[in-house]
């Protein structure tokens, strides 16, 4: 009777707001999609690639399509989340779980938004040249003021969670992910500064000078990724130091899905950092590391989305 109240209680605005977000979120896509998929292949990249316009189309459009596929997964893990907060909202840990909702809701509406935005001045580009650096500078800066607030929210509800289990010392854990970041730091930080950032590759990724690209882009990238995986450590912790074999078992699918969602932005990102390697392979071994970071991204908020579908269940029984 307490859920059915909760959900009643939670209908009105939050079922507006369900749908306008699922409307924009569906224009955002499909818009993607139909920029994507209707003009014709680029030449040049046919020419480096030496394939024809039908090759290009049956190798690079089903990653496109498991792309917008991936987003439906975060569209359907974030809402299923979203409901479970809903219902718990009045309890110790509703608000926790509130906070962690938001955060993957906005990264979701994010990975559509971004990649539209990158689209639509990819058509821009090809007719303005001189307009190249400034909406590449643009696009990079939406992509991580979205992904850091989304990240910010998911870490504030799972410390807040973690300060509700009456746990141990979990500091030996802790030095430990901590000290496997900074050996990480570390390393994208090499691969940063070794980057020939003159050539024309680099300059297409983010047409900042170094400075500003270790200040604005990369430190910025680091802090966020601290906070998203210091927030799938906090909810590991607090799984780890409650009650219930069912409540930890949904809390281990939803810390795993965390962990893999950001593991994907690291991931993707770091690619980005070594392209001017990358350029370098075929076509072929691309489009596996593409499919690999789509594939991840899915994993992660299916995982997430079976970990609050238990989590709801529990509290419906």
């Amino acid at each position: 009777m307490s859920s059915q109240n909760h959900r009643a209680k939670s209908g009105g605005w939050d079922s507006y707001f369900k749908w306008v977000y699922v409307a924009a979120f569906i224009a955002l896509s499909a818009t993607y999609l139909g920029l994507t998929l209707i003009p014709a292949p680029d030449k040049a990249v046919l020419t480096q690639h030496h394939i024809t316009a039908s090759d290009y189309r049956w190798l690079v459009y089903p990653a496109v399509i498991l792309l917008a596929v991936s987003w439906i997964f975060g569209l359907v893990g974030s809402f299923r989340m979203k409901a479970y907060s809903n219902i718990i909202r009045k309890s110790s840990d509703g608000s926790a779980f509130n906070y962690i909702s938001a955060g993957f809701l906005l990264y979701t509406f994010v990975q559509p938004l971004s990649s539209l935005t990158a689209n639509v001045f990819g058509h821009i580009e090809k007719h303005v040249t001189g307009a190249v650096p400034t909406l590449t500078i643009i696009n990079n800066y939406i992509a991580i003021v979205g992904m850091g607030i989304a990240f910010v929210l998911i870490s504030v509800g799972a410390e807040r969670l973690s300060r509700l289990a009456k746990a141990g010392n979990e500091s030996l854990m802790e030095h430990l992910w901590v000290g496997a970041f900074i050996i990480f730091s570390s390393i994208y930080s090499y691969f940063i500064v070794i980057q020939p950032l003159h050539t024309p590759l680099a300059r297409r990724v983010y047409f900042l000078p170094p400075w500003l690209l270790i200040s604005t882009i990369a430190i910025p990238y680091l802090y966020i990724w601290y906070r998203g995986l210091n927030a799938a450590f906090r909810i590991f912790w607090y799984r780890r130091n409650i009650q219930g074999r069912l409540y930890r078992s949904a809390l281990s699918y939803l810390a795993g899905g965390t962990t893999v969602v950001i593991a994907s932005s690291i991931a993707t990102r770091t690619i980005t950092t070594i392209s001017a390697g990358l350029n370098r392979l075929s076509l072929t071994p691309l489009l596996f590391i593409v499919y690999g970071l789509i594939l991840l991204i899915a994993i992660g908020f299916v995982l997430i989305a079976i970990g609050a579908n238990k989590l709801r269940r529990i509290e419906e029984v």
